[in-house]
């Protein structure tokens, strides 16, 4: 559930399901990161060449084992040539 959906429902979250959207978000991420490195036919090393991070790192964020900060985040969009909004996107938006 979308935080703003839920905020507006029972006005305050509860840790837990503040825990479940940064899950999904943190997935989502991972799934755009993915099939737009697919997209551009760039592979993992590539990719951390590009943006300077290690690459077992960026396998860690596909995996969805590491957190990642927006600086990275905008890292890894300005390296696909996208706006980070687009890898925070959910397949149906």
């Amino acid at each position: 559930m979308e935080l703003y959906r839920y905020m507006t429902i029972n006005k305050t979250p509860k840790p837990t399901d503040i825990q479940d959207i940064n899950d999904d978000v943190r997935q989502r991420f991972a799934d755009n990161l993915r099939r737009w490195r697919d997209i551009h036919g760039i592979t993992q090393a590539e990719m951390a060449e590009k943006t300077g991070l290690a690459k077992q790192y960026l396998s860690n964020v596909e995996r969805c084992t590491n957190n990642i900060s927006l600086d990275n985040m905008r890292k890894i969009a300005n390296a696909l040539d996208v706006q980070l909004y687009v890898l925070l996107l959910a397949k149906n938006d």
